[in-house]
């Protein structure tokens, strides 16, 4: 966990310096983030990948997409949501993702309701965007929260 911090830390360093002057709207954005997933109360953890996809809808502010999460785990924990991204300032999103979470209990697929809150600070790069990301999952089996990396690709 302290090497993924120095991580993020050297990322704000060289991005401070990168990111143009101007910034460009784009309206369509792909992305995914890798990270550890923490559990809540079991303090178990695994590996988990997120990927979203987003369109802006009428301004640069706010957009609407899909995504899905696969955490890798015993359970098969999957989540598959509608995702309302809105850009507070800056690089700053806040995420709204409702859906439903498929997870394979004994042998058996279950699907309950989940609901993901995310933050992201994205630095505009030369062809991609970078920063860090923290995510707070809930549905009725499990709560979980996550650290990573957000990497997206940005395109009209």
């Amino acid at each position: 966990m302290k090497n993924l911090f120095v991580l993020i830390l050297v990322f704000l360093r060289f991005s401070a310096f990168s990111q143009e002057e101007q910034e460009h709207f784009h309206k369509n954005e792909l992305g995914v983030s890798i990270a550890p997933v923490f559990f809540i109360p079991s303090e178990g953890a695994a590996l988990g990948l997120h990927a979203h996809y987003v369109k802006n809808i009428k301004s640069e502010n706010f957009g609407i997409g899909l995504g899905a999460e696969y955490i890798f785990n015993e359970e098969k924990h999957q989540t598959y949501s509608v995702v309302f991204d809105y850009r507070l300032i800056g690089g700053l999103h806040v995420i709204a993702a409702p859906g439903i979470a498929i997870e394979s209990e004994k042998d058996k697929l279950e699907t309950v309701f989940a609901l993901h809150l995310e933050t992201n600070y994205e630095f505009e790069l030369k062809h991609f965007n970078l920063g860090p990301s923290f995510e707070f999952a809930w549905d009725p089996h499990d709560i979980h929260y996550n650290l990573g990396i957000h990497v997206a690709i940005p395109f009209d």
